[in-house]
């Protein structure tokens, strides 16, 4: 879409940041704790979805698609809104916003997903993933954690 807002382009941290989503009062920009927050989440969502695409083998544009595509990639793109929901806690909406999918779609795969994870193999690809997910968040946050701690600014 031209304003970068609808659809398959929108990047994360424009909705996380409020470019596409009115997530505060007044238009008055988050700051401080929550701000750190929504940042934090918008790089955890980036991080699943570096997950979902190279576990599934799939290209990253194909999440976005406007049409469900593939079962693979259907598949794939329902796995990474389910996380994002699980794991980072970010809404339906946003996520919809995210995949350029309205809210229900995203709850649908939320419920999908849950359902299928009574599947033994299924829940264990999902474990997998959850754990791989944090491994890569604690190489890739811990050293700025700890240097904090260091020069006690945490």
């Amino acid at each position: 879409m031209a304003n970068g807002c609808g659809m398959h382009n929108v990047e994360v941290d424009k909705v996380v940041y409020g470019t596409c989503l009115p997530s505060h009062s007044q238009g008055e920009k988050p700051t401080g704790r929550r701000r750190q927050r929504r940042h934090r989440a918008a790089l955890r969502v980036q991080l699943i979805l570096a997950i979902v695409v190279k576990n599934f083998g799939i290209d990253k544009d194909e999440l976005y698609g406007p049409s469900r595509g593939h079962a693979k990639v259907s598949l794939a793109r329902q796995v990474a809104m389910y996380l994002a929901h699980v794991i980072c806690s970010v809404d339906h909406t946003e996520i919809g916003r995210v995949f350029g999918r309205d809210r229900t779609t995203v709850r649908h795969a939320c419920h999908s997903v849950e359902d299928r994870r009574d599947d033994p193999r299924f829940d264990h690809m999902i474990e997998l993933t959850v754990a791989i997910f944090w491994r890569l968040h604690d190489l890739a946050f811990a050293p700025a954690c700890a240097q904090r701690l260091r020069w006690g600014t945490a």
